[in-house]
């Protein structure tokens, strides 16, 4: 059974918190009363409509893979599907579009399986929520979504506002108020070196927008305090807190979104660069997932407001360190797979999940390896390792099935003109 891993659920609008389960659970039979209990628990999360399902037809769980046989073939797809796309039936191609069929198992090598069971009928991916996939850090930790509030280490009382006067409190708000962000205020001279740090702190502390530093007023020392653009309109660098790790690791939960998705929308509302994210490794995008991810110099509670607006996304479980996170960085990957409509001999089914769970399956490099579009990524490799550059730019820009219609308009346009 699975085991309730995370008791916090984020407010409406942030993604919903899964359970993490001990085990994976694959949930069989027509009955779909475990798998609805689990998503009713997946609440609040603002999502959209998620009715692609893909079904599996003749599908038969062979103690290490589910095989689909089709009227003219036999697709084998693996139960660990990690990274791509469910199993579907192609679709009807234009006559205009690129003649290359998608990569079957047989072409890539995966012909053998570890029993010879009948297998059932069932319906893989239904939903998204459907594949729940949580990453297991270097010490077999399930990474979990616990906890959205910031480090304690950034709530010190040394740096709190009560070092300001009353006065003081009042400059600096007329200042974080103008909308023209040009405003600057110049506090009560201060000689007291240690009492002006603790000024600097506690400002940027309690006002993400706004900087400081020290001026000469006479012969005195003073604070002043500005926004962040400096008079010349160039953004100042941020002086990082020397207490602190230069990375912030945060577990990222999403739905049906991919992993480098997630990182590029991140770090275009931080306004930072996406090199500056670590992680240990991709998951998929039609799924459920959580993992961890690093972050270089970006404060916790910069992440946390983002939860306010994020979609399917949900930051947490914020603390720092001195180390990113680097690729390969975890120990392997926890599944919770829900088949749908299974039909089949009871007792065979049983017979299969018995073999599944001690004899395991055969961990081929999956399909998804070679690419989920009609062009299979191997073809364009083998073209450019034999020097085709026409084929191979042909096959990289050539229509294709199923994309978006302005992608498809682009590709052909290149087509009908590439010789001119």
């Amino acid at each position: 059974m699975a085991e309730e891993a995370v008791n916090f659920e984020p407010e409406s609008k942030r993604a919903r918190i899964s359970l993490e389960p001990s085990e994976t659970k694959l949930i069989s039979g027509t009955d779909n009363q475990a798998s609805e209990e689990h998503n009713d628990k997946l609440s609040s999360c603002v999502q959209r409509t998620d009715t692609e399902g893909k079904k599996l037809e003749n599908a038969s769980l062979t103690g290490a893979e589910h095989v689909v046989e089709t009227q003219d073939k036999v697709i084998r797809g693996e139960t660990n599907l990690e990274y791509g796309p469910p199993i579907r039936e192609s679709p009807k191609r234009d006559p205009d579009t690129l003649k290359h069929a998608g990569a079957s198992e047989k072409d890539v090598g995966i012909l053998e399986f570890v029993s010879n069971l009948p297998g059932f009928h069932g319906v893989l991916k239904q939903r998204y929520t459907d594949f729940i996939v949580s990453e297991r850090d270097l010490q077999g930790n399930l990474v979990r979504l616990s906890d959205t509030s910031i480090p304690q280490e950034e709530k010190s009382k040394e740096f709190d506002l009560d070092i300001l006067s009353a006065e003081e409190k009042e400059k600096i708000q007329q200042v974080v108020d103008d909308q023209e962000k040009k405003a600057s205020v110049v506090l009560s001279p201060d000689n007291d070196k240690e009492h002006r740090r603790l000024v600097h702190r506690a400002i940027r502390e309690n006002f993400s927008s706004m900087d400081s530093d020290t001026v000469d007023v006479g012969n005195k020392k003073a604070v002043r305090v500005f926004h962040k653009q400096d008079f010349s309109g160039k953004r100042r660098d941020t002086r990082w807190p020397s207490e602190l790790g230069n990375y912030c690791w945060f577990v990222l939960y999403k739905e049906n979104k991919d992993t480098m998705d997630a990182i590029s929308l991140l770090s275009k509302l931080l306004q930072i660069k996406a090199g500056s994210f670590g992680y240990a490794g991709t998951k998929d995008r039609r799924a459920v997932t959580t993992q961890q991810v690093s972050v270089y110099r970006a404060r916790a509670e910069q992440l946390q407001d983002l939860n306010a607006t994020l979609r399917n996304m949900c930051l947490g479980n914020f603390k720092y360190c001195k180390e990113p996170l680097k690729l390969g960085s975890l120990s392997g990957n926890h599944f919770v797979v829900t088949l749908r409509n299974v039909t089949g001999d009871h007792d065979k089914i049983e017979e299969s999940l018995e073999s599944l769970k001690v004899s395991g399956f055969i961990n081929y490099f999956g399909l998804q390896r070679f690419g989920t579009t009609s062009v299979p990524t191997h073809k364009i490799g083998r073209a450019l390792l034999l020097s085709n550059w026409s084929e191979a730019i042909d096959l990289i820009l050539n229509p294709r099935d199923g994309e978006p219609d302005d992608l498809t308009a682009a590709r052909q346009h290149w087509k009908d003109t590439k010789q001119c």
